[in-house]
């Protein structure tokens, strides 16, 4: 077809089961390689579906959003503008003493944690020899979320929304859900 022919990803929908605990997930890292090439690729946009799946049916029910979300990602694709007409995206994470701050692009209407109040379910993971994963406490911050480290733990990773079928709660005010991801944590406040 050409290289600059313009294609959405609609990034796999949750299904499967729910997790008390942090586990590793191939559901997931198939989202984050989604993630990745649509980022990476100039003619390529995710089409985040975190909010419409349906955890026990491989089909989700909700096809308008996922639709009109589409259209959106091709007729930004095509025509340019804000990235914000996407809604909420991860940039990058950055430790500053124990907290990590994760960097949201696209939030221009300002983040919102439904039901609960705080950004959930985020991770702190450490790879290498001592690989294994936490639950972390975060708030949203500005345009962003800070997460707060576990005592005695040194983070390589910061995931959000990470599993199968996780309860994802972060949109942005137009009910934009922010998609799940996993960021590699520099050192220092970024930019």
């Amino acid at each position: 077809f050409g290289q600059t022919l313009p294609f959405v990803i609609v990034q796999l929908a949750p299904f499967g089961p729910l997790a008390g605990e942090p586990v590793e997930s191939n559901w997931a890292e198939v989202r984050e390689a989604q993630r990745r090439v649509a980022q990476e690729d100039p003619y390529a946009e995710l089409v985040i579906t975190s909010d419409v799946g349906e955890r026990l049916d491989i089909h989700p029910p909700l096809k308008k959003p996922v639709g009109q979300r589409a259209a959106a990602a091709m007729n930004h694709l095509r025509f340019g503008g804000s990235d914000a007409a996407l809604g909420p995206r991860p940039k990058d994470a950055h430790r500053n003493g124990n907290t990590v701050f994760v960097s949201i692009l696209g939030s221009n209407a300002g983040l919102m944690a439904a039901s609960w109040g705080r950004p959930g379910p985020i991770m702190l993971c450490r790879t290498g020899a001592d690989r294994g994963c936490r639950f972390a406490d975060a708030l949203l911050a500005g345009d962003g979320i800070e997460v707060a480290i576990p005592e005695s733990f040194e983070p390589d990773l910061v995931r959000y929304c990470w599993g199968a079928a996780p309860i994802c709660n972060v949109f942005d005010r137009q009910q934009r859900p922010l998609g799940p991801f996993e960021l590699a944590i520099a050192n220092g406040a970024g930019e």
